[in-house]
């Protein structure tokens, strides 16, 4: 008998040390899962989304929402940030405005003015 009771205990004592609480919220999987498809998302719709070219004039030209430089005539002037906020034709003093970052000129020929 004082086997059969000391048995059963261990058997409890192990079944409840073995037993995990049940996890409160989303797993790390679904997290990933939700960022992954938030990326996506916010992609699609924002500055990578091809376009056609803008105009840029020579006095300077603010892009709001911010573009891919790829929409972008050869030969102009423009502020790199990954993306695009400001662009022109000349040089001028080779700084944004908005930002004060050095501009880079796009590679082609100088467009046409």
């Amino acid at each position: 008998m004082r086997t059969s009771i000391v048995l059963l205990s261990l058997v409890v004592a192990v079944g409840v040390v073995g037993c995990k609480p049940k996890q409160q919220g989303p797993t790390p999987e679904q997290i990933a899962q939700e960022k992954v498809a938030q990326a996506l998302a916010a992609g699609a719709a924002g500055p990578a989304a091809a376009g056609p070219k803008v105009e840029v004039t020579a006095e300077g030209t603010e892009l709001e929402p911010p573009i891919t430089a790829d929409r972008l005539p050869a030969g102009v002037w423009y502020c790199d940030m990954g993306t695009v906020h400001y662009a022109r034709r000349t040089q001028g003093d080779g700084k944004c405005p908005r930002c004060g970052m050095t501009l880079t000129q796009k590679p082609g020929a100088a467009p046409q003015q």
